[in-house]
């Protein structure tokens, strides 16, 4: 049981971190080999072969290309990408526990929908117009994964039904939380039908948003500000951005331009929502990165982004269109090689 601010009580994580082997519990997920007392394997983030060392002595791992380690709840968060209370409650429903209760959260609400959301894209037969809509966008198996993106079909209730009877949460906290619609007879439906459901993840691992494509229409739906969610205070992917522990940054300003640069393998890019990107958001930034790239087709804003850089000791760098309308159409002229030759220069300056 948690206690009154939702923690975790230390012997119920020790129990459940006693019950778990760390070798079996990794091994049922990747292919590991025995050298000695430990074993080695590939990095499940970095991807470094034999790089990758669990020590079922201290049950934990270590990778010494990216310097991840910890233990097995380290191993379900940054394999998962779910905050520590997810990883937790899963492990010990493998041990056999019954997990510990935490005190109901938006957090855990939004949670459960992005996981609803993702199920949906890899099981139900009628994703497949989803699933090619991302990849002409240029993001295919695991880049999708990563991302976290879900898929509704056109059910009018699905969600609700899952949200409320598998999970127990009430109409009103749906509804509050801008994930489910009323109609003008007063009865509730699913309000992302027929669309990719694309979630923001911030470094915490919380959801904090969902927008959504609608994919018949070729429409994009935002997810309403609130006093919980500010879209100018957050940035897309920025959980990503910061895993990537580049010292830059590339800006972007649509989902689009930010799969095409992940697809083709750059992870240190976020993606502002807006057509130029706010203080609040460089206030982000400016915790992990010290270079920051605006790619963006009309960056309206750029001297306020360099001139708020030069005050908080960060340097701006504009990737330059040349003469092209969008930053798709720039990589599918010149490549990617420009912007991974910026970057690693930042990397061997900084």
């Amino acid at each position: 049981m948690a206690n009154s601010k939702g923690l975790i009580p230390a012997d119920i994580i020790n129990e459940i971190k006693s019950k778990n082997d760390i070798v079996n519990y990794i091994s049922s997920r990747q292919e590991l080999f025995k050298r000695g007392k430990n074993y080695h394997g590939k990095c499940p983030v970095c991807g470094k072969l034999e790089s990758f060392v669990v020590y079922p002595e201290t049950n934990s791992f270590y990778c010494f290309a990216c310097s991840l380690g910890g233990d097995i709840i380290t191993y379900v968060m940054k394999t998962k990408n779910v905050d520590y209370k997810a990883a937790v409650s899963e492990l010990a429903i493998i041990a056999g526990i019954t997990p510990p209760e935490i005190n109901p959260s938006s957090n855990n609400l939004m949670r459960d929908a992005a996981m609803f959301y993702h199920s949906q894209l890899k099981t139900n037969s009628k994703a497949k117009s989803a699933i090619d809509q991302l990849h002409a966008w240029g993001i295919k198996g695991k880049t999708i994964v990563q991302l976290g993106i879900g898929f509704h079909d056109n059910s009018f209730n699905c969600f609700i039904e899952y949200m409320t009877k598998q999970k127990s949460y009430t109409i009103a906290q749906l509804e509050e939380a801008n994930l489910i619609a009323k109609s003008s007879k007063g009865n509730y439906c699913d309000k992302m039908r027929n669309s990719i459901i694309i979630p923001t993840i911030d470094e915490e691992g919380n959801v904090v948003c969902f927008d959504y494509y609608i994919i018949d229409k070729a429409q994009l739906y935002k997810y309403p500000n609130s006093d919980k969610f500010a879209r100018s205070k957050h940035l897309y992917s920025f959980n990503l951005a910061v895993r990537s522990e580049k010292k830059s940054v590339i800006i972007v300003s649509s989902y689009e331009d930010y799969f095409k640069l992940f697809g083709l393998g750059i992870t240190n890019v976020v993606a502002t929502y807006l057509p130029r990107i706010t203080n609040g958001q460089l206030d982000l930034l400016k915790k992990n990165f010290k270079v920051v790239m605006p790619f963006l087709p009309q960056y309206v804003n750029f001297s306020a982004c360099d001139q708020y850089c030069k005050s908080n000791g960060m340097f701006c760098e504009d990737i330059r269109l040349q003469g092209c309308d969008s930053p798709i159409e720039y990589l599918d002229k010149y490549g990617v090689d420009t912007i991974v030759e910026k970057v690693a220069e930042f990397e061997r300056i900084l």
